[in-house]
């Protein structure tokens, strides 16, 4: 598993470079900066969706860290407390006693 995801970052970089060089990157500095903003943001939302797309293993040391978030413990984000919650249940069985 490793091993793909050092060749999906190798091929991300190549990607990067090649869209780079489209963009005119060297060429000019002020839409230079722009586009490589926006390859990165790209990039970024690549990472994102591989994450998503990968089941995560459900932690008790995973949960706690989700609960020192501050859309937890400040926001009380709906959604993101069930998540915690379900996260729970999953990990330790959630039957009423």
């Amino acid at each position: 598993m490793k091993a793909i995801m050092v060749r999906i970052e190798e091929s991300l970089d190549e990607w990067l470079i090649e869209e780079a060089a489209r963009e005119g990157l060297s060429t000019n500095k002020r839409f230079g900066r722009s586009s490589f903003i926006r390859i990165l943001l790209k990039r970024e939302m690549l990472k994102k969706k591989e994450e998503k797309k990968q089941p995560q293993e459900i932690t008790d040391s995973k949960l706690k860290e989700m609960m020192q978030d501050p859309k937890y413990w400040r926001e009380q984000d709906p959604k993101f407390v069930k998540k915690i919650e379900a996260g729970f249940k999953k990990l330790y069985g959630g039957g009423k006693s």
